[in-house]
């Protein structure tokens, strides 16, 4: 958000991407101030930490890396996601 503030401070168009796609951000893709941002379903990464702690827990092993889903949030589908982290 500071970079698309700081580009229409000197009125220039610049692709502008991000990495938490909060509310904002997923406004700024809706209305093409920002082209694009990764976004991670949060309740999910939660929800993972807890199955995996439940693992570490019952004496079970748990994998030593997860990778998280990456959502890539686009004007095209920024409607599907508008809600993914509230």
């Amino acid at each position: 958000m500071g970079a698309l503030a700081a580009a229409k401070a000197q009125k220039r168009k610049l692709v502008i991407t991000g990495t938490d796609g909060n509310e904002d951000a997923l406004k700024a893709i809706a209305s093409g101030d920002i082209t694009m941002s990764v976004v991670f379903d949060m309740v999910d990464m939660g929800r993972k930490g807890v199955q995996f702690a439940d693992m570490v827990l019952k004496g079970k092993s748990v994998p030593k890396k997860y990778n998280m889903e990456m959502i890539f949030v686009t004007k095209e589908n920024v409607e599907k996601y508008k809600d993914v982290n509230k």
